[in-house]
């Protein structure tokens, strides 16, 4: 009874244990969970951070605060720079040029090694590139200088020159002629136009043979004369000696100087003596005569024919030296060469601000001759590209005389002579080959063995 006894009173013990085990076995991960959590809630508003870290972060905190700043500041000064100084522009088209430059390609001539700029606005106008430029016209020596658009990044197209205009000056001074103005075109008043003023209120103007005339208060036109700073500024190129074609002085192509004598048919050999070298051309004389000395500048270049010659070892020293055409309103800018987009490209380009350019065209030599195009490159948008469309009868002529010892004074004189054959109707027909501009250098001292000019 006792055995019983025991047992009974043994089952409830093990159950009590086992029990008592159990819910000493449960309660531990709670209590450690809870006392986690307890940790985590006291240590959550402590920062842990060491003085340096803080100071650090709260100096990026204030930069970026100051750089948001600076953004919204930024915006709004331009905002109110915009509406009340002034605005930028850029300049879309070649009309301004050279005083302005539009879209254009920049180039050095391979023969003569001229910097001269050739137009590529046309490249812009719409949503597709539908024509490409391909070469440019040298002004110097008239090579065509064909781009190298696959490989030469350099012959890519230049954005327009980028212009700020002021738009307060004409509230506290009035404008004055020859100024570079923007204004409104009136038939489009969303339309921005830039050009030089020429006239003024209450003026009546007219153009005669490229120059400006205002009508005065007594009937008589009186020219109106651009003073020198903005002639400066508008001035064409026409020569430059000093950029010398070696191709053409090893063809024996007659030099654009030359010395001259009233009646003369051909160079004298008493007179100037001119050569002609990398460097560029002198032209000197020794003279103790008191008659004047002559020294003449022919306007010519080669043709295709002639530059195609010289290039396989032809000679050209049969050309006329005393041979010249018309100085004409010519401009390597608007003479540039352009051919249908799709004989450069497989497919027309896309003028969208992301749009990249197609492959090129399989049968495009990048580079190569103008010949690839089988006669569909043509010369600027107007058919006398080439030569000009106005004779130009106001001419700059800048020279380098280099008298030597002994001489005491030396005269210099410059006039131009036009000479042209004029049909029964009045019309010129031709004024090639008859226009000369010549330099009188004259030597008074006896003693001066020789001027130089350069």
């Amino acid at each position: 009874m006792s055995r019983k006894k025991k047992r009974a009173s043994s089952k409830p013990q093990e159950s009590e244990s086992s029990s008592t085990t159990g819910s000493s076995d449960e309660s531990k991960p709670e209590s450690k969970t809870a006392k986690q959590a307890a940790a985590k809630s006291a240590t959550a508003g402590v920062d842990k951070r060491s003085k340096e870290q803080r100071f650090a972060d709260s100096i990026r905190t204030a930069a970026q605060r100051e750089t948001v700043e600076a953004f919204v500041v930024a915006f709004i000064l331009a905002l109110l720079f915009r509406a009340f100084i002034g605005e930028a522009f850029v300049i879309p088209t070649g009309s301004m040029a050279p005083a302005l430059m539009g879209a254009h390609k920049d180039l050095y001539c391979e023969q003569c090694e001229q910097r001269f700029q050739v137009g590529a606005s046309l490249e812009n106008r719409g949503p597709q590139q539908l024509q490409t430029v391909v070469a440019g016209m040298c002004p110097n020596c008239r090579f065509v200088n064909t781009l190298d658009l696959a490989e030469n990044s350099h012959h890519q197209s230049f954005n327009g020159d980028r212009i700020l205009v002021s738009k307060y000056a004409y509230t506290i001074s009035e404008p004055e002629r020859w100024d570079v103005i923007v204004f409104k075109f009136p038939g489009n008043p969303k339309q921005n136009y830039i050009k030089r003023l020429v006239g003024l209120p209450e003026e009546s103007l007219s153009i005669w043979h490229g120059d400006v005339y205002r009508l005065d208060d007594d009937g008589e036109e009186q020219i109106l004369r651009k003073p020198a700073d903005k002639q400066m500024v508008m001035r064409h190129h026409v020569y430059d000696s000093a950029r010398q074609a070696e191709l053409l002085i090893e063809s024996g192509y007659p030099s654009r100087f030359q010395p001259w004598k009233p009646g003369a048919t051909s160079p004298p050999q008493d007179s100037w003596q001119v050569d002609r070298g990398k460097d560029g051309m002198v032209a000197s004389i020794d003279s103790a005569g008191e008659q004047p000395e002559w020294l003449r500048y022919f306007h010519r270049w080669p043709d295709r024919f002639e530059w195609e010659l010289a290039a396989k070892g032809g000679s050209l020293d049969t050309v006329d030296p005393y041979s010249s055409r018309a100085i004409t309103d010519f401009y390597a800018y608007d003479c540039y060469i352009k051919v249908d987009s799709k004989k450069v490209y497989t497919n027309y380009p896309s003028n969208a601000r992301w749009g990249s350019d197609p492959p090129f065209s399989p049968k495009y030599e990048s580079g190569g001759p103008l010949s690839q195009f089988r006669g569909q490159a043509r010369f600027g948008d107007s058919g006398q590209a080439i030569t000009g469309k106005h004779w130009v009868g106001d001419l700059m002529v800048e020279a380098s005389v280099e008298p030597k010892s002994g001489c005491k004074e030396v005269i210099r004189s410059c006039s131009l002579i036009l000479f042209s054959d004029i049909s029964p109707g009045g019309l010129i027909q031709s004024i090639r080959q008859k226009a000369l501009m010549h330099f009188c250098r004259k030597v008074i001292c006896p003693s001066c063995p020789m001027t130089a000019i350069k």
